[in-house]
This record gives structure tokens, sequence and C-alpha cells, in this order.
């Protein structure tokens, strides 16, 4: 990228410019730091629910598990049925979600269903949706707690299907990847995985450009 002459300096002067608002930005956010807006106060509450509704969904499957347990129930059946049930009430989460959203806004008679093509952003979240209710909810070999931020990371996820890198955290890009999206977006967890897709990118689109690719 710095082949060009005076590329270099280009660079540099870009970089100079990103940074001449930080100052601004800091004193704003100290002086803002306990105000809260209609919309976080929305976010945060909602993302309360949500871990609630995945604790609780958690304790449910505990309570299955310690049953099927106590009524002699092989150990591969056992986690059959979790999973069948965790399932179930995953696909109920999202689809709620989704009924929530669309309420007045569409004819009660239709029932709206997600999908990558129509609505890509719906998709995508009722799909991480229902992939962290499992990682939270079954009980065998389970390690994931609820977080109040799970919120976030969904509502986050929704730039997925519109962009074509998607930087998230370890857990996040996992539950992206297990939630099988068939997007072709990469997804990166670190600053130095988003440097090297990005290369490879503008390597991809000159070749691309030139009929070499």
């Amino acid at each position: 990228m710095f082949s060009k002459p005076r590329s270099g300096e280009a660079v540099a002067n870009a970089l100079q410019n990103s940074v001449k608002d930080l100052g601004f930005l800091y004193d704003w956010y100290i002086e803002n730091w306990s105000r809260s807006t209609e919309y976080s106060k929305a976010v945060r509450g909602a993302g309360k629910e949500l871990s609630d509704l995945l604790t609780t969904a958690a304790s449910e499957i505990k309570a299955l598990h310690l049953t099927l347990m106590n009524s002699g129930v092989s150990g591969s059946e056992v986690q059959k049925q979790l999973m069948n049930h965790a399932k179930e009430l995953a696909d109920k989460a999202s689809q709620d979600m989704i009924d929530s959203l669309s309420e007045g806004r569409v004819s009660p008679e239709l029932k709206v269903k997600a999908n990558l093509e129509s609505t890509p952003s719906l998709y995508v979240f009722s799909k991480l949706l229902a992939q962290i209710f499992l990682s939270s909810a079954v009980a065998v070999k389970n390690t994931r707690k609820a977080r109040d931020s799970d919120l976030g990371d969904l509502v986050h996820s929704m730039y997925v299907p519109y962009v074509d890198i998607f930087r998230a955290d370890l857990a996040t890009a996992s539950a992206l990847h297990k939630a099988q999206l068939g997007s072709n977006t990469r997804i990166v967890t670190s600053l130095e995985q988003l440097v090297v897709e990005l290369e490879s990118m503008v390597v991809a689109r000159k070749s691309s450009e030139l009929g070499t690719g």
C-alpha cells in the first residue's frame, strides 16, 4: 500500500486527522459519564430481561436433566432429550422476539419468518439468539453464563450480512460460526486478523481488476 510516491505521507496525515476529535470526545464522555439516554436504558433493560430468560431456561433444562437421570434413562438418551428440548426453547425464544418486533407492523394473519435473503439482520439476530440460548441453557457441559451484555452482542451482529469482515469477541465469533448463517462475511476476533483479512481483500480485488484473479 506504500508503493506509490508520497503514499506514506498520505497515510500519516490520515492517521493524524483521524484523532483530532479525541480530546473533544474524551471531554464529552467525562462530562456525561452518568447520563443515560432513553435508548441506553431500553437496551440495558432488555438485556437484563434476556439474561433472566436465559437463566430461567437453564434452570428448566437442569430440572429436566435431573428428572431424566433419576428415571434411569441412559446418558446418551438424556443428552438427546435435553438438546431437543433446548432447541425447542431456543427456536421459540427467537420466534417470540420476531413476533414482538413485527407486532402492529404486519397483518396478524401473517407469520413473519426470518431468512437471510429478505430479512438479513433479523435472521442473524435470531440465529445468534438461538445459539446463545443453547450454549447458556443446556445443563450438560454448560460453562457459559447468561450476561446482560448478550443483547449488545446480538444488536452488533445485525451488521454481519452487510459487511465483508466482521470483528467480534471470541465467544460471539464462536457462536456465529456455530449458528451456520450461510453468509460470506468473514468473522475475525482480533485487530491483527482484521488487518490480514483487509490486506487479503485488497490483493484479491486488485488481481480481479487486472484480470489475473
